[in-house]
């Protein structure tokens, strides 16, 4: 489990099965990360996933934009449409 900067336990929500190879496909392999112009690999030519991926409705209580969750179905949290 991830660790916090205060060192407690993080409870990361992970993407739903698949939803990291869709996303990787519709981004062309390349960073959506605020820079238009950033292409930066996602997949390494070695085959290495160097991408990260964040959840925008953040998944777990106190995180970004998590009071913006309507709280109905915690895997809206870790769908295509949700990262």
């Amino acid at each position: 489990m991830a660790k916090r900067t205060n060192g407690s336990e993080k409870n990361r929500k992970e993407p739903l099965a698949g939803v990291a190879r869709r996303l990787w496909a519709f981004s062309g392999n390349e960073c959506a990360w605020g820079d238009p112009h950033c292409s930066t690999r996602l997949v390494t030519e070695e085959g290495a996933w160097v991408g990260k991926i964040a959840h925008i409705i953040g998944a777990e209580p106190g995180s970004a934009r998590h009071e913006a969750w309507d709280g109905q179905d915690v895997d809206q949290l870790r769908d295509f449409d949700n990262l």
